[in-house]
């Protein structure tokens, strides 16, 4: 399919064509359902995209991708083949899968404070509340119940997740006195 015809189709779905960003943020809100990503996809590039062994969110985000990608193409007005969109889009939406997996992340549940990652948080690329989940983690496994110093709790933290002494401190406390539980 030529990007023309697809940019057609794109304004159709109403997503918009004027700017990769706008496509971008319309798509991310308006995140098609596996069945409509994939009707999309077939729409826009007269190929399948399978989503056997991939996240359930593959196919959405490659739908996503694609919509970017050409409009990015229309915009700056490159010829693209849309075959070589949908090769790209793939390869965006795996490494966004999972090199961005925390921002799929909800607070505060069990299932968060059991499978929290100290290596992205202690990166730094952690989605907002994600540090005070594993610092629950932390304190929980290590701090709570133990014999350990104010200052050794605090240590823990730091090491642990990566937080100043001023915001481990600050978790310490709201730990201990129930504010956070």
């Amino acid at each position: 399919m030529e990007l023309a015809n697809a940019i057609e189709k794109i304004e159709k779905f109403g997503a918009p064509v004027n700017s990769q960003v706008m496509a971008g943020q319309y798509m991310n809100q308006n995140l098609p359902s596996l069945g409509d990503a994939k009707a999309l996809i077939q729409t826009l590039t007269n190929k399948s995209c399978s989503e056997r062994g991939k996240d359930e969110r593959y196919v959405p985000y490659v739908a996503a991708y694609v919509v970017m990608l050409a409009v990015k193409a229309h915009v700056m007005g490159e010829t693209v083949r849309m075959f070589d969109v949908l090769t790209e889009a793939k390869a965006r939406s795996e490494k966004f899968l999972v090199n961005m997996a925390w921002t799929f992340v909800e607070s505060d549940t069990k299932a968060e404070i059991e499978n929290a990652d100290p290596e992205i948080v202690k990166a730094g690329r952690a989605k907002k509340g994600a540090k005070k989940v594993l610092a629950l983690k932390i304190y929980k496994s290590k701090i709570n119940g133990k014999k350990l110093t104010r200052k050794e709790a605090i240590a823990v933290l730091m090491e642990e997740i990566g937080l100043s002494a001023a915001g481990a401190s600050t978790y310490y406390a709201n730990f201990k006195n129930g504010k956070w539980s």
